[in-house]
């Protein structure tokens, strides 16, 4: 615009005044454009300051408490996050000790289980040499090893029982004795009769021995089977006619199994309805029989 102007100065200055409009319309077609620009330019300043009004009249009135809660939980979540990275790296120690531990547990456990194998193996094989032992001295049969039934008395008695059917000790079974001293004493073959012609005469006290054993024994199983027992004792069990009153039972109970008026076996007198009335004990004498009131206590154990 000011070149224009310029021109059109110099023009008229120097005589050329044609072209003196020329160069003056341009010029102010350059201010026109000058003018419209600076206009446009008022128009978005203002719309800018418009705006930036608004954007300050607005803010104050933003409600931020969404905002707030929201960087709050997200706080919180990122705090309990860390918490339970550092309790899971906490557990993850914990559970890498345990699992140490149970290695080392692990380990000495398949050690003892091997050692028990071994021990028990071993115990198996004494067994057996054991068990073979005693067969051998008994004189059974291998063929009649397998389920022969060997039985330790208390007085140090050894008694085998093979050859049975279905099992060792079965019916038709073989018996064989063994003394203290692991010398035979008795030997009867699988379905052989009894009797005196089975004890072997390895010297006349281990004979008597036997004998006295075995009538023991055969007495033993008599009274068994004739009554029973009561406080591990022979018992009898019959009736109380004397009394007179039905339901009512004696119990005569003795260790030597003689239950005679002269013997010092105990006595025990129930009602029907299974109180005891009467209770003497053995060694006690007749007349001494303990009445039973149902006040006292010491004889709750029948």
């Amino acid at each position: 615009m000011q070149d224009c102007f310029d021109r059109a100065g110099n023009c008229y200055h120097y005589g050329d005044k044609s072209e003196a409009p020329y160069w003056s319309s341009q010029g102010h077609d350059h201010k026109y454009r000058r003018d419209n620009i600076n206009e446009e330019v008022s128009r978005l300043c203002q719309e800018v300051k418009t705006a930036r009004q608004n954007a300050e009249w607005r803010a104050p009135k933003t409600d931020s408490s969404a905002f707030q809660r929201a960087k709050e939980s997200f706080n919180d979540a990122k705090s309990r996050q860390k918490s339970a990275e550092a309790e899971f790296d906490r557990l993850k120690t914990e559970r890498d000790q345990y699992k140490a531990k149970f290695d080392s547990i692990q380990a000495e456990y398949l050690r003892l289980k091997e050692e028990f194998q071994e021990k028990l193996a071993q115990v198996k094989q004494d067994n057996q040499q054991e068990r073979d032992k005693i067969l051998d001295k008994a004189g059974v049969s291998w063929s009649n090893r397998e389920d022969a039934k060997i039985v330790k008395k208390a007085d140090g008695t050894t008694q085998i029982y093979y050859g049975g059917l279905l099992s060792g000790d079965g019916l038709g079974h073989g018996h064989a004795a063994l003394d203290q001293f692991d010398d035979k004493t008795y030997d009867r073959g699988a379905f052989e009769k009894h009797g005196s012609q089975n004890y072997i005469n390895n010297s006349k006290e281990s004979k008597n021995y036997s004998r006295n054993v075995h009538e023991e024994q055969e007495s033993q199983k008599l009274i068994k089977k004739q009554y029973g027992f009561f406080d591990n004792k022979p018992a009898k069990v019959y009736p109380d006619k004397r009394q007179k009153h039905e339901g009512w039972l004696n119990i005569l109970y003795s260790d030597k199994g003689d239950f005679t008026r002269e013997s010092d076996h105990g006595h025990i007198l129930i009602n029907e309805a299974g109180s005891v009335i009467i209770w003497r004990d053995q060694g006690q004498k007749h007349g001494d029989e303990y009445l039973i009131d149902g006040s006292k206590d010491d004889h709750t154990k029948i």
